[in-house]
């Protein structure tokens, strides 16, 4: 009996060892495979985004009626879910959020936002970060006690990108708003900006100390109108205002009067890495901190670089928020700090800024008096407000 050939030996190869199918063959196998693989896959993912269409519906009510308890209604004419299949897409058209509380006095606070639109925008594969446009044309009403007051918002852009964090409250929130005007009563202009960015943060340190950032804050506005009703003694518009600030300290959320006055006795402040406004005569640059005093108003330090000083002593002087006195003082001693650039232009003036006791001081010359905060009850015996 014949041995068989094997390979060792060096004998005859069967050829069916060899056979290899035509190229045409293998990219119809091929074919086939990624087909079926796509369709396995396409299946899968259907099935996924609708599970999560299905449970963001259902979410959404759950948050409503939960929110109830807490004096918070919201209600909506109509709620749809789209997007398949490279997003998720809630679209609530005539959305409402309306709150009702009532003090210990027994008077009421109500308030009430309604909207033609609103747009929430979310990647099925990246649940955690959120996108909500508000353009368009907005109305809040705000009952405080016997006050009541109405105001109609219209935004050509104003978009929100939230990042949740675990605790299922935005880790980080960037707002984007453009040809925002706010109206009040009825139709007179009350406020407006051409331009905002806004950005805030909370920061998650291992260790909280009274010197460890917790939050951050970047404002960006230029165009901005404020309400002539303040009577401000360089005008309502400021052509730009651009502020970097951090928490540093321990400010529990959701935020209250109760943690920040927690947060002001634990030694917390802001520190404003830079402020920088044009706003009438006046181009300032400054740093520094604030905080707040026993009574709860602000207290603070920032060393400051200015151009315009003399024209807006001039007019605080004019609207009688600096008397004559302190005006002739203030350009007295600026004057002498003045420097002119090599260059040529306007003089600027560096020199610190301090509040005090409800005062603002440039230097040692007193230049105004703050405005009172007028929270809702005086602090108690530990200095922490009482929220109504």
């Amino acid at each position: 009996m014949a041995r068989k050939p094997n390979r060792g030996s060096g004998g005859p190869r069967h050829a069916a060892l060899d056979y290899r199918p035509p190229l045409s063959l293998r990219l119809i196998r091929y074919g086939l495979i990624g087909i079926v693989s796509s369709a396995v896959i396409g299946v899968a993912y259907t099935a996924y985004w609708f599970f999560l269409a299905s449970n963001l519906k259902d979410g959404i009510g759950q948050w409503v009626e939960a929110r109830a308890g807490a004096g918070v209604q919201m209600s909506q004419k109509r709620i749809e879910i789209s997007g398949f299949p490279l997003a998720l897409r809630v679209i609530m058209t005539a959305p409402r959020i309306a709150f009702s509380g009532f003090s210990e006095t027994g008077e009421g606070d109500r308030w009430e936002w309604r909207a033609k639109k609103l747009s929430a925008h979310m990647a099925p594969w990246n649940l955690g970060r959120i996108s909500v446009d508000l353009a368009g044309e907005h109305s809040l009403d705000i009952a405080a006690g016997r006050t009541r007051q109405s105001y109609q918002g219209k935004a050509a852009k104003l978009r929100v990108v939230a990042d949740l964090h675990g605790d299922g409250l935005p880790a980080s929130v960037r707002l984007s708003a453009e040809a925002l005007t706010i109206t009040a009563g009825r139709g007179a202009k009350f406020a407006s900006v051409a331009v905002a960015e806004i950005f805030a943060a909370r920061l998650f340190p291992d260790e909280v100390t009274a010197k460890t950032p917790t939050f951050d804050l970047d404002l960006s506005l230029s165009g901005l109108t404020l309400p002539a009703g303040l009577r401000l003694p360089l005008g309502e518009d400021v052509r730009q205002l651009n502020i970097e600030a951090k928490i540093l300290g321990g400010l529990k959320f959701p935020v209250t009067v109760d943690t920040i006055g927690l947060w002001r006795d634990d030694g917390g402040i802001v520190e404003v890495g830079r402020l920088e406004t044009q706003y009438g005569p006046l181009n300032v640059r400054a740093n520094g901190t604030l905080s707040l005093d026993a009574a709860m108003q602000p207290v603070g330090a920032m060393t400051a670089k200015a151009r315009g000083f003399f024209q807006t002593v001039k007019a605080l002087r004019d609207a009688g928020h600096i008397r004559s006195r302190d005006a002739a003082m203030a350009r007295l001693i600026l004057g002498v700090l003045a420097r002119k650039p090599k260059s040529g232009g306007p003089a600027s003036i560096s020199l610190p800024l301090s509040i005090q006791e409800r005062k603002l001081y440039a230097g040692p010359v007193r230049l105004m008096d703050m405005p009172l905060i007028k929270w809702t009850r005086p602090p108690d015996a530990s200095g922490v407000q009482k929220l109504r």
